[in-house]
């Protein structure tokens, strides 16, 4: 038959001719050789294929489908034509898509492209990106025929390819999908995880499908979909309900009545604690709308939730959360685990905390219910507090109304009456809308009725009108504030009434108060007091005429038994001074209080002073008291005698001296300004080192003190002997002159104590005054050199001394150490008081430790010339060094310093307290005994004892001080840079010589110089002052008579250069009293009063406090709030009732002498208490005190504050604050806070306050410091943004021991520190470096990952206080749930695919996270590797 005729016959009606010309067209195809002829007969084939004669198409495209996947072998018996073009499966397939749509019978072209497909290889079948894979030809027959035979006909038998398909569904018919969803349940192995896959995908309709095949997710599916179920569609309720409680929850509070009864027939609203106030917040909204709209329906369900409500509300009063879960999965199984465990109370406590850090938290339902279900295991009042302080922080326009509701609900189930108060007070206190607190007044009202809740509800109704001044239109507001007839309520329920009113009183609804506040004034003498408490407030805001008002008040008040009464008239006539214009009211009304004063009751003595503090200087003139002396004369304010007239007179309690101190300190406000300026400023009491001595035997010395064998001398009168040198430079270079030639002649090994010790001091002294002097003359030659270039100045001296003679190698080695002590002292100083030299204090610092290391490391080889050490510009003949000095050096230098020790100086530490331990014994020597003191074992020795109470900065008793004369303290004070007020305090402790004076006096016409200076020295210091004018005359004129005794005076006063005045460049001789001031002075009467022994102590009390924050006008410019007084001198230090306001005045007045007294006395030492009593007057002048007190002084009192604080446990407050502050700018309260700062082990450590409070501050955490397993880890947490990610990878070993703990700790930090913006960009940088990351690397991202996830919950799941283990189960198992909520899965889904192949312990929440990544179509299944899908599916 020809090719033309089988054509024909193919589309022949008749089959049977079809029949034939398929035979025939076929049997020509296999002997067809030609390949032209081929194709064209190829081509009848393919319409034949189209044939709406189904043998026809079936046939055909069998028989394409039996060549086309026939092997080598089997095309061998055909023409090569035959293999060569139906082999080409591209042209195959182009045919068969082409001609599909028009086919009859479709299903047998399926079948032709499955056995085409299936005939490759596996790799090519199984790639969803291959074009001939199974699952692009099936896509591609559904994008053209969207005809669920494809489905059935496509024989579909692996799970991922399923998954792959219905991914791709908008290709695909929506019948087509859904078979292939219900042949995926059918064929995976682990339907639980295929259904996870597709959850996304799933609707309503699929409800059947989903409790067919995975009934323990039909719940939760069922849940989700309730608004769009049938109301008979039904559920078997899980037999652990907390696993969907929750979810029960969330629909209570939002959902439809509709959604809600088909819960409650699906017996889905069991009895739980969880559920109390979203059935009360249902039942409240159900019954709202029945009020408006009747309806039986929701009458009915109300009525059956109502007995749910009930029951769940005895469980919650009786504290039971049901039966503890086995293994927690579910919020509402976490929270019943921690119920069961009794660790409400410390989730609380933690949760409160994450508050402060981070304001989303629980600001979303899911948290606010997880809080208030907790709410009846809270047990003690405290933790009530805390939890109801808690809750108001959560409320948010979200969850206002459940906030309110809570109360109410709370309140009517608890019959705890403190339990009920708290929540009436605490709902009175929540920012709502106008609407809620309407609601509020209302349910306010209601037990203001109530005996046992009137207070709370008047306090509350209080609370909200200073908030929403509006209620006071309101009807129950207005029936509150009607006073009942005399004896028809409690004086209590009364006094509630009189305070709501008195509350508005001063406010814009006080005018529609007036008639009724003056009628009971008039008619009521039982509430009289409160009538006019309620006047006063009106008359402060000027509604009341006081003048009218007066008359009618003060012929009631004056009655006896109204005592309380005219002390509340006192305040009234107060308000006086309000009226700029009345000022002639208020000078009368002022002198009516004045009387007052001295009235026989002491509550109206009290109310008379504490209204006399409101007044001016012009309403209380001195007429007051006496007439005026000088009646030309403008009126004075009160004088100080006027101003304490009366409060003496007779005996009088603590509450009336506590008032008066409230006027005394207006009186003194206004009386410090009108004292002149001088005596504020800092010259006051001021003494100099221009003592008569040096300006009268100096000139006469000079010539002697030239000579060579003199240098001695020299050396310790070098201050005096250069001082008038001028300019500076030629100071500088006398001084080296007098350091080269003497510094060998300095023995620090001498037998001799006094000697060697004088050495040391006089060294220190010339090395302090050169370095000071270079410093000044570079700044005069050029600015831009600094405190280096003058240290390195000095340095170079000193070396050039060594070099002379070895001799002086180790002194040189100590000035080394002197110049380090007052080079670290400068930067310091310049740093906190210079903002520019503070931005360039870490590269100082970095020069200074430079410093003092090569001066450790030249001492450290003189112990061990083994020891490493880097170069150094300092070039020492070691051999020459006593190895007792170079411990000494090192000790000396380290123990001093501000800084922070580096790894070898820490090793040559223990090499000198080895040294001291092992080798140095108490042997009379100045080096062993100060050695001695550095041991920490007890000595007896009362030299070791002094010499660690200096560097200590410590006081020591008088019996510890009785067998030390003034020079030895001076000496040792002067080596270890005491501060001169904690000298002074030292020196008056020291057992006096009663006939010092008169031996002295004995000598006046002696010619013995060494028995005249010996006497003079002996003398006090005190007495110092008083002989040196004669003392100098004296030698003056014996030198002069007699030049043999010229070298005897030079030595004397070197000696008295050195020991009682080379420490002492300048000083401040503080006066007793305040005698200099104007005798009207108020400032000095009260002195005058306080310091009086007969002064109560009540008296003298409030006389200290009223100094406290006493300031002029101009106080800014001024260096002292008061005028200089010795305060010290007083004694006061010794009542501890004092200690607190004198700890003030010390730090107002910066009184260095009696700080030392309060801090360092264990006699007189200020405690916790003392501080905290004045917490906000040192957090403000903290700075101040480091911006004017000396290095030493402020380093000493910083380090007491710092200690108590740390007792205490760091108290969130002011000082806290400020603290922070200034170790951003004081290395001094940097170290001192780091010595304090614990390691970092758990992530329970975050918890503690001091982290809290300071673990941010910049450098707090430096290498020698960042300690514990997770040291490092939250070093580089707390640099914040600018944290460095590949450190952070880095900083723990995430796939170690600590890996949990790590993950833990960087959830916490992520969530409570860190805004979720930040939290993205950290997800987006990981995402970023995950594809190349190592193996080792992939670790660090997965542990950092996980960590991201668990910080994108709102609700804090982890417990950070109990063990890790579990805080770890309960964070993987939050993961998922977390997942679920980020809204851009991208970078997520990408770190994913990079971490699956890592074997690791959360593999499984891994796969867990990649399905819901599926599910939500995040990530195409195409992307994932198909063994790693596989794994995630089965």
């Amino acid at each position: 038959m020809d090719l033309p005729d089988i054509a024909r016959l193919l589309s022949h009606p008749d089959d049977v001719l079809k029949v034939q010309a398929l035979t025939a067209l076929l049997a020509k195809l296999d002997s067809e050789n030609n390949d032209p002829a081929f194709r064209k007969q190829l081509q009848l084939l393919y319409e034949a294929m189209q044939s709406p004669t189904a043998q026809i198409a079936d046939v055909a495209t069998e028989w394409i489908a039996a060549r086309a996947t026939a092997t080598v072998d089997e095309l061998a018996k055909f023409p090569p034509t035959l293999g060569r073009i139906l082999k080409d499966f591209d042209a195959l397939f182009t045919e068969i898509f082409a001609r599909v749509k028009k086919a009859v019978h479709r299903r047998y072209l399926y079948r032709l492209a499955f056995a085409i497909v299936e005939s490759q290889d596996e790799a090519i079948i199984n790639d969803p990106k291959s074009e001939m894979g199974f699952i692009r030809v099936f896509l591609r027959f559904a994008s053209l025929v969207p005809d669920i035979e494809i489905a059935t006909e496509f024989f579909v038998h692996r799970s991922d390819v399923i998954l792959n398909l219905v991914h791709s569904r908008r290709e695909l018919n929506p019948a087509v999908t859904d078979w292939l969803l219900r042949l995926g349940f059918e064929k995976a192995v682990n339907k639980e995880k295929f259904f996870e896959c597709v959850e996304g995908l799933l609707s309503q309709r699929h409800y059947a499908l989903v409790q067919q095949h995975v009934g323990d997710y039909a719940v939760q599916f069922w849940l989700r979909h309730i608004e769009s179920l049938v109301p008979s569609s039904m559920i078997t309720a899980p037999s652990n309900y907390e696993s969907v409680v929750f979810v029960v929850a969330r629909i209570l509070i939002s959902g439809s009545a509709d959604a809600v009864e088909l819960l409650r027939a699906n017996n889905l609203i069991l009895p739980s604690p969880l559920l109390v106030l979203p059935l009360f917040n249902f039942i409240y909204v159900q019954n709202q709308f029945v009020k408006a709209f009747p309806s039986n329906r929701r009458m009915e369900l109300v009525g059956r939730l109502t007995l749910i409500f009930r029951k769940s509300s005895e469980l919650a009063k009786e504290c039971q959360f049901g039966k503890p879960p086995t293994v927690v999965r579910s919020i509402g199984e976490w929270l019943a685990d921690v119920v069961a465990k009794k660790q409400a109370s410390t989730l609380l406590n933690e949760w409160t905390i994450a508050k402060s850090t981070n304001s989303i938290l629980y600001s979303d339902v899911n948290g606010l219910l997880v809080l208030v279900t907790l709410f009846p295991f809270v047990e003690t009042a405290p933790e009530r507090e805390k939890f109801l302080n808690l809750l108001r922080a959560t409320v948010t326009q979200q969850t206002e109304a459940l906030v309110v509701n809570f109360h109410m609900c709370q309140v009517t189930l608890t019959d705890d009456l403190p339990t009920k108060n708290d929540l009436i007070a605490s709902v009175a206190e929540i920012p709502v809308n106008d609407r809620l607190t309407k609601q509020i007044v209302k349910f306010l009202y209601a037990f203001a009725q109530l005996d046992g809740t009137f207070e709370a509800a008047f306090n509350g109704l209080e609370s909200i009108f200073k908030r929403d001044e509006a209620i006071f239109t309101t009807q129950e507001v207005q029936a509150l504030l009607q006073i009942p007839k005399e004896g028809t309520e409690s004086a209590e329920k009364t006094a509630a009434r009189f305070r709501l009113m008195k509350a508005v009183c001063p406010t814009e609804w006080g005018e529609k108060l007036v008639s009724k506040v003056v009628k009971l004034i008039q008619e009521r003498s039982d509430v009289l007091k409160d009538a006019i408490d309620c006047a006063t407030n009106l008359s402060s805001i000027e509604m009341i005429e006081i003048g009218k008002l007066r008359k009618i008040i003060l012929p009631k008040v004056s009655k006896p038994g109204q005592e309380a009464a005219l002390a509340a008239y006192c305040h009234f006539l107060a308000t006086s001074v309000i009226d700029e214009d009345e000022e002639d009211l208020a000078v009368d009304c002022a002198a009516e209080l004045w009387a007052y004063r001295v009235h026989a009751s002491p509550i109206v003595r009290e109310a008379a002073y504490s209204a006399l503090k409101a007044f001016k200087a012009a309403h209380l003139p001195e007429t007051l008291v006496s007439p005026q002396e000088n009646p030309t004369a403008a009126p004075q304010f009160l004088s100080g005698v006027q101003v304490f007239d009366g409060i003496g007179a007779t005996s009088q309690d603590d509450a009336v001296f506590a008032a008066f101190g409230k006027f005394l300190s207006k009186a003194l406000t206004i009386d410090v300004n009108q004292l002149s300026r001088k005596h504020f400023v800092a010259g006051q009491g001021t003494t100099t080192n221009e003592s008569p001595l040096f300006v009268a035997l100096i000139p006469v010395l000079r010539d002697v003190l030239q000579g060579g064998d003199k240098g001695l001398i020299a050396l310790e009168l070098v201050e005096p002997l250069t001082r008038t040198v001028m300019p500076v430079s030629k100071k500088v270079v006398r001084c080296n002159q007098i350091l080269t030639s003497a510094i060998a002649g300095l023995d620090v090994n001498s037998s001799d104590f006094d000697a060697s010790l004088k050495a040391l001091v006089t060294l220190k002294a010339i090395v302090d005054l050169l370095y000071a002097h270079t410093r000044e003359s570079n700044a005069a030659i050029n600015k831009r050199l600094t405190c280096f270039d003058a240290a390195r100045s000095v340095s170079e001296t000193l070396t050039k001394a060594v070099s002379d003679t070895s001799k002086a190698a180790e002194l040189a080695l100590f000035g080394m150490a002197t110049i380090y002590n007052s080079l670290e002292a400068t930067v310091f100083s310049e740093a906190a008081i210079d903002p520019l030299k503070r931005a360039f204090l870490p590269e100082n610092l970095k020069h200074l430790a430079t410093f003092r290391r090569q001066v450790v490391d030249v001492a450290a080889r003189v112990i061990d010339p083994t020891f490493k050490a880097v170069t150094s510009d300092f070039k020492f003949d070691s051999s020459s060094i006593s190895t007792d000095l170079a411990v000494f050096v090192i000790l000396y230098t380290l123990n001093r310093s501000q800084m922070a020790h580096d790894s070898s100086e820490e090793l040559a530490l223990t090499l000198a307290k080895s040294h001291v331990e092992a080798s140095v014994t108490p042997d009379g020597s100045v080096l062993s005994l100060v050695l001695t003191s550095f041991n920490d074992k007890d000595s007896d020795d009362p030299t070791v004892t002094l010499v660690r109470a200096l560097q200590n900065r410590e006081l020591l008793s008088d019996e510890q001080l009785a067998s030390f004369k003034p020079r030895t303290v001076k000496l040792l004070a002067q080596l270890f840079s005491v501060d001169v007020a904690l000298i002074d305090l030292l020196l008056a402790r020291l057992p006096s010589d009663p006939g010092a004076e008169n031996r002295f006096i004995g000598l006046k016409d002696s010619s013995d110089v060494e028995a005249l200076w010996e006497s003079f020295t002996n003398l006090p210091d005190a007495l110092h002052t008083k002989y040196a004018p004669q003392l100098a005359k004296r030698l003056e004129k014996i030198v002069k008579s007699d030049k043999s005794k010229l070298l005897p005076c030079a030595a004397g006063l070197a000696d008295y250069c050195a020991v009682f005045h080379a420490g002492i460049k300048a000083r401040q001789v503080l006066l007793a009293d305040y005698s200099r001031l104007p005798e009207r002075s108020i400032l000095r009467h009260a002195v005058t009063v306080a310091a009086q022994k007969d002064t109560p102590i009540g008296l003298r009390g409030a006389i200290l406090k009223a100094f406290i924050g006493i300031r002029r006008t101009d106080s800014t410019e001024l260096p002292y709030r008061l005028p200089l007084l010795d305060w010290h001198a007083f004694g006061w230090s010794s009542e501890p009732s004092l200690r607190a306001s004198l700890l003030a005045i010390a730090v107002e007045q910066l009184d260095a002498k009696l700080l030392y007294q309060l801090t360092k006395d264990p006699s007189t030492k200020v405690t916790f208490e003392d501080l905290v009593e004045n917490e906000k007057t040192l957090a403000s002048e903290l700075s101040r005190l480091a911006d004017t007190l000396p290095n030493a002084t402020f380093t000493d009192f910083i380090e007491v504050v710092i200690e108590k604080w740390h007792e205490a446990n760091w108290p969130e407050g002011p000082v806290s604050t400020t603290l922070a502050d200034l170790a951003e700018r004081r290395p001094e309260v940097l170290r001192a806070l780091r010595r304090r700062f614990p390691d970092f082990d758990t992530p329970a450590d975050l918890l503690k306050p001091i982290i809290r409070a300071f673990a941010l501050v910049p450098g707090i955490l430096s290498a020698d410091i960042a300690t514990g397993k997770l040291g490092e880890l939250w070093k580089e947490l707390a640099r914040g943004d600018r944290m460095d990610l590949a450190a952070l990878l880095r900083a723990v070993d995430w796939n170690g021991e600590n890996r949990k703990s790590a993950i833990l700790l960087t959830s916490a930090w992520l969530r409570d520190r860190c805004t979720a913006g930040f939290r993205e960009q950290l997800m987006k940088r990981l995402a970023h470096v995950v594809g190349g990351a190592k193996e080792a690397d992939l670790n660090a991202i997965l542990g950092l990952f996980l960590a991201l996830l668990a910080a994108e919950g709102r609700l804090p799941l982890i417990l950070l206080s109990v063990d890790v283990e579990q805080q770890y189960e309960v964070l993987l198992n939050s993961i998922p749930g977390q997942f679920r909520q980020i809204n851009d899965l991208t970078n997520p889904s990408k770190i994913l695919q990079h971490t699956l192949k890592l074997p690791s312990s959360e593999h499984d929440i891994i796969l867990q996270c990649l399905r819901i990544a599926l599910s939500q179509s995040a990530i195409s299944p195409f992307e994932i590797d198909p063994i790693l899908l596989n794994e995630a599916i089965n």
